[in-house]
């Protein structure tokens, strides 16, 4: 493992573990485009792994709450059929 990753990876789980204030997805995002910049090919997707797994064991509630609005607009918004964009005025574009 490059030292870089290794690196990362103790920063991160510190913050993980004792920055409650800290989100997670800014931590994994942040830890993933520095791995991305100053390390190997394949580290960006390593670290994210292994953060996203520590992650879930050390914030199980704040991951659950991030995972509760991934796909999905604002609540009580249908988003409509898909593929077609509903316009400005919510109804359909003229083509």
């Amino acid at each position: 493992m490059p030292v870089i990753d290794r690196s990362l990876l103790r920063l991160s789980t510190y913050e993980l573990l004792e920055r409650p204030d800290v989100p997670v997805g800014a931590i994994i995002s942040e830890a993933v485009e520095l791995a991305n910049r100053f390390s190997t090919d394949e580290s960006g997707r390593f670290v994210n792994g292994v953060l996203a797994a520590i992650a879930a064991s050390v914030r199980p509630a704040e991951k659950a709450a991030d995972r509760v609005g991934e796909d999905s607009g604002p609540i009580g918004e249908d988003p409509g059929p898909a593929g077609e964009d509903p316009g400005p005025a919510g109804e359909a574009l003229e083509e």
